[in-house]
């Protein structure tokens, strides 16, 4: 147990090397060190090398499987930081194993989603009924708008718990 823990933390250890000196190269010495981060375009970029997928590949982890979350983990154009970029690269091996926890963020997250997403259907309706001459052609029959209704309603009762 002791060694395949050391032998883990090796591998880790010199994945975690490689990558800084690639991203450093591939992106420029700010990336890991300032705020900002990596952006998207930057580990499309660091994910296209065939050093970084090596190394990747070293800890268990799918390059293609995470180039292909990259819309997901950069959303709003957020950025990496190194340490967020090896937490996550970490967290996405394929041994690991998917907790309680994992599935409790995962139902948080699809709540807040459909949440965002049901006040900003609400808020383009109110747009869309405030503007005269042909709201009637885009809004929605009442029959439609029940239904909607109903969604949300169960929506809500199945993440609120």
């Amino acid at each position: 147990m002791v060694s395949s823990v050391e032998k883990e933390t090796l591998v880790v250890s010199f994945v975690q090397t490689q990558l800084r000196a690639l991203i450093q190269d591939c992106v420029g010495d700010s990336s890991h060190s300032s705020p900002d981060g990596m952006s998207k375009e930057q580990f499309a970029d660091l994910l296209g090398r065939p050093e970084a997928a090596r190394a990747l590949d070293e800890v268990g982890v799918d390059v293609m499987g995470l180039l292909s979350i990259s819309d997901f983990l950069f959303k709003d154009d957020k950025k990496l930081s190194f340490s967020d970029f090896m937490e996550m690269v970490l967290e996405l091996r394929g041994s690991n194993s998917a907790t309680v926890k994992h599935v409790v963020d995962l139902q948080r997250f699809v709540h807040l989603e459909l949440r965002k997403t049901a006040t900003n259907m609400e808020k383009q309706m109110h747009i869309i009924m405030g503007k005269p001459g042909n709201a009637e052609a885009i809004i929605p029959d009442s029959e439609d708008m029940e239904q909607v209704n109903t969604q949300n309603t169960h929506r809500g009762s199945v993440f609120c718990h």
